[in-house]
């Protein structure tokens, strides 16, 4: 799939039980994408300690999902706590920013669309920033940095950047470095 076919990832359904993670997909086309990563299976082996030992890890840090579509919000939420993570969402910058404030604990890395309704992502990690200095952010767009830039919305030059359609393995690794501060 390429952006400039107009690709859109419209959930019709998402689950996600102890680590599985499904999700059905329609593209504005009408061809129906589908993904499943079932969860491994326990085997007492040093790799699976390893894993259940990174799922932990993710359980302790809150990712602020910022998605005004809101079935793609829903699929990431699901992916991102399928995976163990802690999601706060919203819908529009406005609505992120009064999550943050009610929010009691850290938010260890918001993922945003880089356009909403109510104001760019770069706007929104600018206040968030505000509220809570080294804030970490993560931009995703169906525009590639180049045609944003084109649209007099260019990106910081160390902004990290993923394009929609976003791949589970793909989004998870990015947050990890993110987060641990390799990138």
């Amino acid at each position: 799939m390429h952006i400039e076919e107009g690709v859109r990832m419209i959930p019709d359904s998402t689950r996600t039980t102890r680590g599985d993670v499904a999700a059905q997909l329609d593209d504005e086309l009408g061809r129906l994408l589908r993904e499943r990563r079932p969860r491994q299976a326990e085997q007492g082996t040093q790799d699976d300690a390893l894993r259940r030992a990174g799922h932990e890890l993710r359980a302790a840090r809150t990712i602020l999902v910022v998605e005004d579509e809101e079935d793609l919000r829903r699929l990431l939420q699901a992916m991102l706590e399928g995976a163990g993570y802690q999601v706060v969402d919203a819908g529009s910058g406005a609505k992120a920013l009064e999550r943050v404030r009610e929010h009691q604990g850290p938010i260890d890395l918001v993922f945003t669309d880089v356009t909403l309704p109510d104001m760019d992502g770069q706007e929104l990690a600018r206040k968030m920033r505000e509220l809570r200095p080294g804030t970490r952010i993560i931009y995703c767009s169906g525009f590639m940095p180049e045609d944003l830039a084109r649209r007099g919305a260019p990106l910081e030059p160390a902004a990290v950047f993923i394009p929609k359609p976003l791949g589970l393995d793909e989004l998870l690794q990015v947050i990890e470095d993110v987060i641990s501060g390799r990138r």
